[in-house]
């Protein structure tokens, strides 16, 4: 159609594909405007089907890219959510795959009291060498979903009763900037938490987060287990 000197072309596109195990089909509408000067396009309707995925995240992100017709904060965004999950994967994968290089001894009485000085001994972790290999973790590392899960937990094979849950979101902002977020959960007996003074227990949660910022997701994540580990040894 046209408008004086304006040339305003409606097309209407149809296109789908997938982004690792994600597949989805895009339907919108591109308005070119053309005058004597210039020629600009604007998309005036978007639709995105996706196939059901894992990803619960994925949803409130879909609607919104639709909402606001931005093909292109679509594309980016899942894509490096996609590459933050594939991520989160290969690093629990990797504390989870092989068999320990120490065998485990046999549990002995526990000693509230020295459990919780581990604790927070992973705090002040000294920085992780630069050898980039990472011991494995089978029996201390349990993933309840398997290797997609976005949960780890970390059990002390001398102490039962003690957890600590590693919950690894990925999340996307009203921007589209895609963000990891860690938060430490622990799971203790009412014995420890009596006996706990000081809020050891308590301030893990953000010890963790303060470790985070020092020594990265792998290092810190390496530090915590075998601060578990090595008390489970001793």
């Amino acid at each position: 159609m046209t408008e004086k000197s304006v040339k305003k072309v409606l097309q209407r596109h149809r296109l789908s594909g997938d982004c690792h195990m994600i597949t989805f089909q895009l339907e919108f509408q591109l308005l070119e405007i053309q005058n004597e000067e210039s020629l600009s396009s604007v998309i005036t309707d978007l639709s995105i089907i996706m196939e059901p995925t894992e990803y619960s995240e994925l949803s409130e992100f879909v609607s919104r890219a639709e909402e606001r017709r931005d093909l292109f904060m679509f594309f980016r965004s899942l894509h490096f959510f996609v590459e933050w999950c594939e991520y989160r994967k290969r690093t629990f994968k990797r504390f989870k795959g092989l068999f320990l290089t120490t065998p485990l001894l046999p549990a002995p009485s526990i000693n509230l009291a020295h459990f919780m000085t581990v604790i927070h001994s992973w705090t002040l972790a000294a920085l992780p060498s630069q050898n980039p290999h990472y011991e494995k973790y089978p029996e201390a590392v349990h993933l309840s979903e398997g290797a997609s899960s976005s949960c780890m937990g970390i059990r002390s094979p001398s102490r039962p009763g003690f957890e600590l849950v590693i919950v690894w979101r990925i999340q996307i902002d009203e921007e589209g900037k895609v963000l990891p977020k860690l938060d430490l959960l622990t799971k203790v007996p009412l014995q420890a938490l009596e006996l706990d003074k000081n809020g050891v227990i308590e301030t893990a949660p953000l010890s963790f987060r303060t470790l985070l910022g020092v020594l990265g997701i792998e290092a810190t994540l390496e530090s915590l287990i075998k601060s578990l580990h090595t008390e489970a040894s001793n």
